[in-house]
Parts: structure tokens; sequence; C-alpha cells
């Protein structure tokens, strides 16, 4: 190492080049123009694009991570539902059984926070297509509250008898911001 700090120092530089003070201020002020340019314009642009690319791979490795839970809670989904036992199908009521109906409806309706103001069931004059089933049609007027209403709607439509929503109207209570006024018909089939 010595040896070589030695040969620098019989180098001289300046006399071999014939170098005087305004041309190595020259050299200097081009290498620093050069060192600037590229700092400034060429490794400016080199920064953003390596920034720029960062925030996309971050963005594709979130997406990824949300990809993977999808997926899980998906499968978990599906064994899940394979675990489920088997729906039962819907069965049509008998025309005595429809007091019965009307009582499990109110139970129904009682579970969900639903009041129920009337129910009136309303046999069809005419009959089904196939001569057996009567249409039913199940008038209420309730009073609840917008979520109490869709979980007793979907109480109704998952009860073991058959029974459809057929229309249902909200109106706002001005005394009770909370609670509406709802009118619900519901459609059913009874058998002779």
């Amino acid at each position: 190492m010595s040896k070589l700090i030695e040969k620098i120092n019989k180098l001289n530089l300046t006399e071999r080049f014939s170098l005087d003070n305004k041309k190595i201020a020259l050299i200097a002020i081009i290498g620093m123009l050069v060192l600037y340019i590229d700092f400034n314009f060429l490794l400016k642009s080199q920064m953003a694009a390596a920034d720029k690319s960062k925030a996309e791979v971050v963005k594709i490795s979130n997406d990824l991570k949300v990809l993977d839970a999808g997926i899980q809670s998906m499968q978990a989904a599906k064994a899940a539902q394979k675990s489920a036992p088997k729906a039962k199908g819907k069965k049509i009521i008998y025309e005595p059984e429809l007091t019965a109906l009307l009582h499990d409806i109110s139970k129904l309706a009682n579970a969900n926070n639903v009041r129920i103001l009337q129910i009136k069931p309303i046999r069809d004059t005419q009959k089904a297509p196939s001569g057996k089933l009567t249409p039913v049609a199940i008038n209420m007027d309730l009073i609840c509250g917008y979520h109490n209403f869709g979980k007793f709607i979907n109480s109704l439509e998952n009860n073991q008898a058959f029974m459809a929503i057929e229309s249902f109207k909200i109106e706002a209570q001005p005394q009770d911001a909370l609670r509406q006024k709802v009118s619900l018909t519901v459609k059913t089939y009874v058998r002779k």
C-alpha cells in the first residue's frame, strides 16, 4: 500500500497533462455540472419511478392478502354449507291449520319485536290451477323498526309453511321516528 502511495506522489498529474489552475477549475466545474444534471434530472426520475413501483408492489401485496382472506372465507363457507343440515321443503297447510299459521305469524312478530295491529286472512274465490289449492292473502298492519321488519320478513319466508311476501308499504310515523307503520300482504295456499 505504501508503494502505491509513493507512486501516486511521484506522478505529478498537473505536469504530465500540463494542467494549469484555470483548466483544473474548468474540469471541476464541468464535473460538478455533470453531477448536478445527473442528480437533478436522471436520478430524480429514477427515484420517482422506483417510488411508484414500490407503491404498486405494496398495492398488489395488499390485494393478494385480501384475495387470500376471501378464498379462505369462501372455503370456510363451502365447508359449512356441506356440513349444514339439508333444508326441508316447504309444506302447504290444510284449511283447518290456517288459525295455527296466524298464531305462528304472531309468535314470529313478537320474536322480532314487531307489533301487529291487525291481521286478516282473505280467501281468494278463484282456485289455483291445480284445483286443490286455495290462495289466501294475509293482510297485516304492523308497527316496527326497519331492521325488525326485515328480520320478520326473513322469518316468514323461512317458515316451514309456504308463505311469500306479496307486497308491503312503509309509512313514517311523525310521533316515533324509529318505528314505521307497515301494511304487509303475505300470500299462502291452503289445501281443502
